[in-house]
């Protein structure tokens, strides 16, 4: 009995050191980037890994500046269930609305203390093949809702980062939409909860909302504010820049909190290490 009662707290005294060996690592790593952030640009602390290979959108690291830059082939459906046909004009300014919110990206981010520049250049052409298409934007018909279906599996390099944008009507604003569906082109995933997405379900009587929030939670809000890009369409904060680092260094979607996306290889963000 003694020399069982021995084990466990041998075994017990193990598993605590490598826990707090394991959160040693963890907060030097987190150090370890604050600390060469002093005396390194982003290029030379994230590197130049991945510029973006087959992807309609790249991204590169030159000294403290990263340049993001993107081939959006828009197909618009021109026809709506109530008949009305948009013209070229509302066409062309649908483009523009989206390539503004590409555009919102750009900007100056204090990132741990550095200053990085983002600047992004899109490539905007239409295409009356869909097939051809990166920005496709579809009528309220569409089972799709806005979404970059390939960001499930999002790797710098993958070719499936097909934007879909559906239109409630033809007057829908695109701005924020596009916005948002570009930051999971840059490798992030939403901030919100999918509770909504799980309303109602019921099954034998069962309520079943609750999957939703389970498996796809919100994230904190001193992660992700309220107005935040990812969660809101609106603001992008330099935490959601510096995940856009870790997405473009580790070659993985990064989260803001954990949830089932970790069994397909994304990762909570090294972001919110302090």
């Amino acid at each position: 009995m003694k020399h069982k009662s021995y084990l466990k707290r041998t075994i017990a005294r193990l598993l605590c050191a490598a826990l707090l060996c394991v959160s040693l690592s963890v907060v030097s790593a987190a150090s370890a980037i604050d600390d060469s952030l002093q005396n390194a640009t982003f290029e030379e602390v994230f590197g130049k890994k991945r510029s973006g290979g087959a992807s309609p959108v790249k991204m590169r690291l030159e000294g403290d500046n990263m340049i993001v830059d993107y081939d959006a082939v828009f197909f618009i459906e021109r026809m709506y269930p109530n008949g009305e046909v948009l013209t070229d004009e509302r066409v062309n300014e649908i483009v523009e609305q989206c390539v503004e919110g590409f555009k919102d990206w750009e900007g100056i981010y204090t990132v741990r203390g550095r200053e990085l520049t983002v600047q992004v250049n899109v490539n905007a052409q239409t295409t009356e093949r869909k097939s051809a298409a990166t920005v496709q934007v579809l009528p309220d018909t569409s089972w799709l809702t806005s979404i970059v279906p390939g960001a499930i599996f999002w790797r710098p390099n993958s070719a499936y980062k097909t934007m879909y944008l559906r239109a409630y009507s033809p007057m829908s604003y695109f701005v924020y939409t596009a916005k948002h569906e570009f930051g999971h082109l840059l490798g992030l995933f939403d901030a919100y909860g999918y509770g909504s997405h799980t309303y109602g379900w019921t099954l034998f009587g069962t309520d079943f909302s609750w999957v939703g929030d389970y498996f796809l939670p919100e994230a904190p809000y001193d992660r992700a504010p309220n107005d935040a890009i990812m969660r809101s369409n609106y603001w992008v904060y330099p935490a959601d820049m510096e995940m856009v680092l870790w997405a473009w260094n580790h070659g993985r979607l990064q989260l803001y909190t954990d949830s089932i996306l970790t069994w397909l290889g994304a990762e909570v963000s090294p972001a919110f290490d302090a």
